[in-house]
């Protein structure tokens, strides 16, 4: 037992991080900054202002090639949870057209969401939001589609993070 008891310690002392060599290893990176032209909403639809535009800067090993996107834009709501949060940012390849079951910018009615595009609507990936129908009526274009979300560290979001490691052993 005393063995035993030795071996699961040794092991559990490896896993401990020194946070001051994980605060030097992010100061190390380099940040970019990207302008931020627009919000999408992904919950009850948001109009595009055309003033809006902010900078902020991400690490530049968490951007995408600059072939693969054309903009950026901040997530309004919380319909595309728990995919897409609230506060998250959007990479985007601005085109005409998106791939049923992908997720995409659309625009409804002059107003901007994030979705997944399917055959008779827009799909909200949290149930607790109606998906938006689509009909021969409906004033809809598409703007782009979602290369890669890019999430806001929150201490719910690392809260989630600590609570899939260690599947709540703590």
């Amino acid at each position: 037992l005393l063995a035993t008891s030795e071996t699961l310690l040794a092991e559990e002392q490896g896993k401990i991080i020194d946070i001051s060599e994980k605060r030097a290893e992010y100061d190390s990176r380099k940040r970019i900054s990207l302008s931020v032209p627009g919000k999408v909403s992904a919950g009850t639809g948001y109009w595009q202002e055309d003033d809006y535009d902010t900078m902020v800067d991400f690490y530049a090993d968490d951007i995408p090639d600059e072939k693969d996107y054309d903009t950026v834009a901040i997530v309004v709501g919380h319909s595309m949870e728990p995919k897409i949060k609230n506060g998250d940012f959007l990479f985007i390849k601005l085109k005409d057209q998106v791939d049923l079951n992908k997720i995409g910018i659309f625009q409804v009615d002059g107003e901007n969401y994030v979705k997944k595009l399917k055959s008779d609507c827009l799909e909200s990936l949290n149930k607790d939001y109606d998906n938006i129908p689509i009909t021969a009526d409906t004033d809809f274009r598409t703007i782009g589609e979602v290369v890669r979300p890019w999430e806001i560290v929150t201490e719910e979001s690392v809260a989630d993070i600590l609570d899939e490691l260690y599947k709540g052993e703590f």
